[in-house]
């Protein structure tokens, strides 16, 4: 008995709905691999398992968590043995009302409950704890409950469908095989052993309060006034709806016609055949109908089997009833003014939306065998059978198709980056060569400088040691650079031929004739200092056609050395090395290295 005791695993979970907050206790074998989950309830036990708070109102009542969780905790301690305490897990998951919370506000309120059953600390909590199921977890997690109680979730040999209408929203769900033209709406249940595609879209906005807010709204619309008539409440009935007066009709096939074009109304979908919101319509086995068509059965009294035929007679029987008549057979029952929309909804959404007959095998009910079938079950069972879920799965070949195009993406990435640098490291190039003409440039000016403190008597003697070579191979090589850039014009095209000018006027034929060897050496430092200013020019021209570069560049460099070759001196040098030959052969050089545009290339 002891080894029995200490083999059991115990679960708690607590569901924070729209109208209350309920807690479930759980137990199974863990020695047994397929060990059933069955529902533990303590004999002795008579505290309450539901609150009539939903968690929601602890958004704006700070008292909400501790009227809710303490009673449940007590509850929950005189239903688990005191020596498992610490081996039972408890989870409180949220759904209808906490899914209309913003995400801050939910995030807010699952803190609260965590740090309140923290600080009581008698169960364990995992990480996952505390948090708003999607509406779609819910539906899925209810197929599993449901498939699992049937069992047919190892062999599935039929496809067993569910239809959940709850306050807020409709979810529908069933197993498929295939997944075309319905694949936003399939979620992938994965245990250690199998695996399943399940189809659960969810109707938001679907939910019994709902519809009824919605067909509220849709005929004071309609009439412009905030006092109506509604064919879908029984006669005799009023009541206020949201701000609106409502005044019973009691006619139920005029309510399923309302209701027919607003809110279930039938659109077009990729499939033959639709259900409600576009969503196509699958093929199914068995149907299990559960919450409000269940409370709506049980208040008709039907068989669980009993067919669609039977709840359209039911309704139109109930609807053409007065109020007062029902309000005395039924005086505790709160619903009573809601069952005659409830059949018509329900009818309706059986109908046009599943395509529900009397041949449909349609089971209505909340257990099977004994067992509640909820969704907090199939979360006991995904905790036992360490269940994956996954919503919108993909298929290998579409996983490959993925994984291919992040590929490719990520091959265009670097292709980019690797042309960056390419172009990065020419750009530096060029820069280092510029700065490597600018300092040979330099260096020839400092010679030149050198040799006149050297105090040589003439000129002549001052260039012959000046490097004029070099300077020559430094502005051919400046030329030839000049020549390659493709760069659009800013400046005037003839900007060089000034200063080119300014080069051959800088020597006054005067200063030599009068022999003043002196001045020909201070106008020799502005020949140097016009040399320089015109080699910046060179570089700073940009031409709009680079196909005619190497002809403007050439002419401009034909024109220097001419324009030097014609100063009159009156001993002209015949130095080759002199500056008017250098120049000139500067030019020619030039002309020659650079024939065709096609040798023009990127700066």
């Amino acid at each position: 008995m002891i080894l029995f005791l200490l083999s059991i695993k115990y679960s708690l979970i607590i569901d924070a709905g729209s109208t209350a907050t309920r807690i479930a206790s759980y137990y199974w074998d863990e020695t047994i691999e397929s060990s059933e989950v069955k529902v533990f309830e303590n004999p002795n036990n008579s505290k309450p398992k539901s609150i009539n708070i939903p968690l929601s109102n602890a958004i704006h009542d700070v008292n909400a968590i501790p009227r809710i969780f303490s009673a449940m905790l007590d509850w929950a301690k005189a239903q688990i043995p005191p020596d498992a305490y610490k081996d039972t897990t408890i989870d409180v998951y949220g759904t209808s009302s906490m899914r209309q919370l913003t995400a801050s506000e939910q995030r807010t309120i699952m803190k609260s409950v965590r740090a309140y059953l923290q600080d009581d600390g008698t169960f364990s909590m995992d990480d996952f704890a505390c948090r708003v199921l999607s509406t779609t977890e819910e539906s899925s997690f209810l197929w599993v409950a449901l498939n699992t109680l049937l069992g047919t979730i190892d062999t599935q040999p039929r496809k067993i469908a569910s239809l959940e209408i709850a306050s807020q929203n409709a979810a529908f769900g069933v197993n498929i095989d295939s997944t075309k033209n319905i694949k936003q709406w399939v979620s992938s249940i994965i245990f250690p052993t199998e695996s399943f595609e399940i189809f659960v879209p969810v109707y938001e906005g679907l939910g019994v309060d709902e519809i009824i807010l919605n067909h509220t709204v849709s005929l004071a619309s309609a009439a412009g006034k905030s006092q109506i008539s509604s064919p879908c409440f029984l006669k005799g009935y009023t009541g206020n709806i949201l701000h609106f007066t409502v005044t019973g009709e009691g006619n139920y096939e005029k309510c399923y016609e309302d209701l027919s074009e607003n809110p279930l109304i039938k659109s077009k979908c990729p499939a033959t055949d639709c259900m409600f919101n576009g969503v196509p319509r699958v093929p199914y086995d068995i149907l299990y109908g559960l919450s409000t068509l269940y409370y709506t059965r049980t208040f008709f009294g039907l068989d669980e089997r009993a067919k669609v035929s039977e709840y359209v007679a039911k309704g139109k029987e109930y609807c053409s009833k007065d109020f007062s008549t029902v309000q005395s057979q039924y005086p505790d029952n709160e619903y009573i003014s809601r069952y005659c929309i409830y059949v018509a909804f329900m009818t309706n959404f059986l109908q046009r939306g599943l395509g529900v007959t009397d041949a449909t095998d349609l089971r209505v009910t909340d257990s099977i065998n004994g067992q509640p079938i909820s969704y907090t079950l199939g979360i006991v069972l995904a905790q036992q059978k360490k269940m994956e879920y996954a919503q919108n799965p993909l298929k290998w070949y579409e996983l490959l198709v993925v994984i291919l195009f992040f590929a490719i993406f990520v091959g265009i990435i670097i292709v980019i980056i690797v042309c960056c640098c390419l172009s990065n490291k020419k750009k530096k190039a060029k820069e280092n060569e510029i700065l490597l003409l600018q300092y040979q440039w330099e260096e020839s000016d400092s010679s030149y400088q050198r040799a006149k403190e050297d105090g040589e008597d003439d000129i002549e003697a001052a260039v012959q040691k000046t490097p004029d070579q070099k300077i020559a191979d430094n502005m051919n090589k400046a030329v030839a650079g000049f020549g390659k850039a493709k760069l659009e014009i800013k400046t005037k095209e003839n900007e060089i031929a000034p200063a080119m000018q300014e080069m051959a006027q800088a020597i006054a034929p005067s200063n030599v004739l009068n022999g003043n060897i002196q001045q020909v050496r201070s106008e020799s430092d502005k020949v140097q200092t016009n040399m320089k200013d015109g080699f910046t020019k060179m570089g700073d021209v940009q031409l709009t056609k680079p196909e005619l570069a190497d002809e403007k560049a050439s002419n401009v460099m034909k024109d220097l050395g001419d324009n030097f070759n014609n100063i009159q001196l009156e001993k002209p040098y015949d130095n080759p090395n002199s500056m008017p030959n250098v120049m000139k052969a500067a030019a020619d050089g030039f002309n020659h290295d650079l024939k065709t545009p096609d040798q023009l290339g990127d700066l």
